[in-house]
This record gives structure tokens, C-alpha cells and sequence, in this order.
């Protein structure tokens, strides 16, 4: 996962949130999905020269019970060498629904 990154990446999630660098980017993803989070492209992938964007929803559960969904913009902003040199993760509280199940 992390060679995907620059040495350098940030991860913003979600935005405008303290920012994860290095090692902090392997357990954000590693803690994200170790749960079984599911996540499903729900739109197109938007590509300018250095960046993407794209819609996504996500459903997480928690050890405790509860659901979590969410619908999410993500947007990667990429090096010359085509390596992620941010990720900033677009979503708030009207964007998120919390279930039993």
C-alpha cells in the first residue's frame, strides 16, 4: 500500500483533519479495513493532469454493533513520479447515517 505513496504523502481523512504521513497512512488503511469495510465506487472517476476524484460510499461496522455509512468524495493529488502526494477524504455528518445493522 505504501509504495503507492510518495515518501512525503499526506492523508487527509477527513479533510482538513490533522494530516497522516508515513507509517500513519499503513495503520489508517490497515485500521479502516480491518473491520470488513466495505466500499463501492458509486460514480466516474474524474481525472485532470495531477489529481483524481471520485464518489464513493463506504460502510463500516464497528466492533460494538453499530454501522456506519458514508458517502465520500475522495480526491488524490499525484507527484511527476505517479505516486500519491495527497489524499483528502470529502464527507460530513449529512454525508454519514449510523444503524444497528
Amino acid at each position: 500500500m505504501l509504495d503507492l505513496y510518495a515518501d512525503d504523502a499526506e492523508v487527509e481523512d477527513p479533510a482538513g483533519t490533522e494530516p497522516k504521513r508515513a507509517d500513519q497512512i499503513l495503520e489508517f488503511y490497515t485500521n479502516a479495513f480491518a473491520g470488513g469495510a466495505k466500499v463501492e465506487l458509486t460514480g466516474e472517476i474524474c481525472l485532470s493532469t495531477a489529481t483524481a476524484a471520485f464518489p464513493f460510499k463506504a460502510e463500516i461496522k464497528s466492533v460494538e454493533g453499530p454501522v456506519t455509512r458514508l458517502h465520500v468524495i475522495d480526491i488524490f493529488e499525484f507527484d511527476q513520479a505517479g505516486k500519491v502526494r495527497k489524499m483528502t477524504a470529502h464527507f460530513g455528518p449529512a454525508n454519514m447515517t449510523v444503524t444497528d445493522s
